[in-house]
């Protein structure tokens, strides 16, 4: 796009724990826009969603497409193995490995947002940036 502000922006929140866990977002710049201008763009639209509702259609866009990844990578005899672990050694339970699918689509928008307001607050952050390894010249 035109005013594209970033390459890439991505999420990750392990699904391994059963308390308060890190989420982890990466942003990669487009080009010409600085790593301290990405963050204050990003800070200030994630402020925007965190205030106002998310729309419905894209909560179940990104149900649906939840929901399928993880059944798809269900699968997998190795995933199934480790689902099933996991859901063991954390709660001496396997029920929740069947019950994933009806947990995600129960999830609503008020959710989504309350979850980001809990999370995404200015002592709960950890600012981390890499930026290219400059190219030396004649070994200088």
């Amino acid at each position: 796009k035109e005013n594209a502000y970033a390459l890439s922006v991505g999420v990750f929140v392990s699904s391994d724990k059963k308390d308060n866990t890190a989420v982890t977002f990466q942003l990669i710049p487009a080009k010409g826009i600085s790593l301290e201008k990405l963050k204050k763009i990003f800070s200030e639209e994630l402020s925007k969603i965190i205030r106002k509702n998310i729309p419905d259609q894209d909560i179940l866009r990104e149900k649906n497409t939840m929901i399928s990844e993880y059944l798809s990578a269900f699968d997998s005899r190795g995933n199934r193995a480790r689902f099933w672990g996991i859901s063991y050694m954390l709660t001496h339970d396997i029920s929740e490995v069947l019950s994933v699918a009806q947990t995600i689509h129960s999830v609503t928008s008020k959710d989504v947002q309350n979850i980001l307001k809990n999370v995404y607050t200015p002592n709960n952050q950890v600012w981390g940036f890499l930026e290219p390894k400059q190219e030396v010249k004649n070994g200088h």
